[in-house]
């Protein structure tokens, strides 16, 4: 989800998004504020505006001109205000390239119908490595190829999301469906930008069938079903008085 709205601070009237929220809020201005600039957004009567000029601030790995390019927006472009959508749509086209963490479309300077606009963005982190810990080497070694990580990609959501799952099911292939992972993002000491992916894994108690019966079957082997459930094996066990198990199908 996107967040889009209206705010003033410190004298910069912006648009902002951010994934956790889908409505429009006022947030009032402190008394330093331009007036001139708030006056844009307080009129009764919508007004066209020309962009003078386009800055972009917070981008470390992405050329200026590629995210201005991206946003659509241009010098030249005449803006509707208030009640226009032009920067609205900027800020939903660079959410969508999923590669910012926040961004901010601030109007900075007004001159007769001329305003200075600010994109700024914050990039998402790169994956610089990714390691596991409370297993074993050959696990991890196993893990790798698992996962779909790569160094160099930049982190997202879905990107952690897929490793945790593809954990979670390479354990419980193995027998531990409780497996806990717990993700620590750790921001690399030697790459400004980059991040070290760790999962913290717990395996839990592994689970072991120990008995399997089959009810209501007259015509095939019991022997011949097992033999058809590969990957489930009952625990072996030696005993001269076996269990006697109640079950709501029927006794065994």
């Amino acid at each position: 989800m996107k967040w889009i709205c209206t705010t003033l601070i410190c004298g910069l009237l912006f648009l902002s998004a951010h994934p956790a929220f889908s409505q429009t809020d006022t947030v009032p201005p402190p008394a330093s504020v331009n007036p001139e600039l708030l006056a844009i957004y307080e009129a009764k009567v919508p007004k066209k505006y020309v962009i003078a000029d386009i800055k972009v601030s917070g981008n470390v790995k992405f050329d200026a001109a590629i995210v201005i390019s991206v946003s659509g927006l241009a010098v030249g472009d005449e803006v509707t205000i208030p009640g226009g959508d032009h920067f609205s749509k900027a800020i939903t086209r660079l959410w969508q390239q999923n590669m910012f963490t926040n961004i901010n479309i601030y109007i900075t300077k007004l001159e007769d119908r001329n305003i200075w606009v600010e994109i700024q963005a914050v990039e998402r982190p790169m994956l610089s490595d990714f390691k596991f810990k409370g297993v074993k080497k050959g696990e991890a070694d196993e893990l790798n190829d698992k996962v779909g990580l790569f160094k160099g990609r930049v982190v997202t959501d879905n990107m952690r999301m897929s490793a945790i799952e593809a954990i979670q099911k390479f354990y419980t292939d193995k027998g531990f469906p409780a497996a806990l992972i717990k993700l620590n993002e750790i921001p690399d000491p030697n790459s400004p930008g980059r991040v070290i992916l760790e999962f913290d894994i717990n395996k839990g108690v592994k689970v072991r069938v120990d008995q399997v019966h089959f009810f209501g079957n007259d015509k095939v082997e019991e022997a011949k079903l097992k033999k058809k459930m590969k990957g489930t094996k009952e625990m072996s066990k030696i005993t001269f008085f076996p269990d006697s198990i109640w079950s709501p199908y029927g006794s065994v």
